[in-house]
């Protein structure tokens, strides 16, 4: 996830999907993410975001997906939810993400 102050009132939210090579599999995933995040459009205003996600995030049950948005939103945010802060580097991957059996 990528954060960056925007100074309007509102969160823009957008997503890269990597590794996901059906168009199908990629839509779902645009759709359980955009879910994912409807809860936490408020603490993410004033913010640009841009979730990137990939095969380990569609491989997860949805639940697992709104936890691991929600703790990487967290994370990025530093907790504080200012919008007078800078541009994040990378917070890494979702650290909720289960093993999956192969």
């Amino acid at each position: 996830m990528h954060v960056a102050a925007n100074n309007v009132d509102v969160a823009r939210v957008g997503f890269a999907l990597v590794g996901l090579r059906s168009s199908v599999g990629r839509n779902r995933l645009r759709r359980r993410l955009r879910e994912a995040v409807k809860p936490l459009l408020g603490r993410l205003a004033g913010h640009d975001v841009v979730i990137v996600a990939g095969l380990e995030a569609a491989r997860l049950g949805f639940s697992d997906l709104c936890a691991a948005v929600e703790a990487t939103t967290t994370r990025a945010l530093g907790g504080a939810g200012s919008a007078d802060g800078a541009s994040t580097a990378d917070n890494g991957v979702m650290s909720l993400t289960p093993e999956v059996a192969g």
